[in-house]
């Protein structure tokens, strides 16, 4: 039986590639395709090809350019959904990220079981958006 999440396709966009690839791994086991990317210009480019259900962008380094990045993409693919990764205790980054539009935000060090909870909304979220 599938599940919410089988054949869902992830983006992560991380400055950190060890906290990345270990995402990602985590996330492959459990079903969903996951790329990796560390540049915003590589995540424009994947998003224009399309496909993409959620984008996890961590935020703890060049957070002007992934807020830009976040609008941009709120704006161009309506169907994708941004999980914002925030650091702990950036109360105010957090907030921004969501006042621009991300679907969720979770704080770093991600608790996992939070994660999948919330890709399973937003893939839900962005499957529906696809079918209208």
């Amino acid at each position: 039986m599938e599940s919410n999440h089988d054949h869902a396709t992830l983006v992560i966009l991380e400055s950190s590639d060890q906290f990345a690839q270990d995402l990602a791994d985590r996330l492959d086991r459990l079903g969903y395709r996951v790329e990796v990317f560390s540049e915003e210009v590589e995540v424009r480019e994947r998003i224009d090809r399309g496909g993409v259900h959620v984008v996890l962008l961590g935020l703890e380094d060049h957070s002007d350019e992934r807020l830009e990045l976040l609008e941009w993409l709120r704006g161009w693919s309506v169907g994708t959904q941004v999980v914002a990764l925030v650091p702990d205790g950036q109360v105010a980054l957090s907030m921004e990220a969501m006042r621009r539009g991300a679907f969720a935000d979770l704080t770093i060090p991600v608790d996992v079981a939070a994660l999948v909870d919330v890709l399973g909304q937003a893939v839900a979220m962005a499957r529906e958006a696809t079918r209208s």
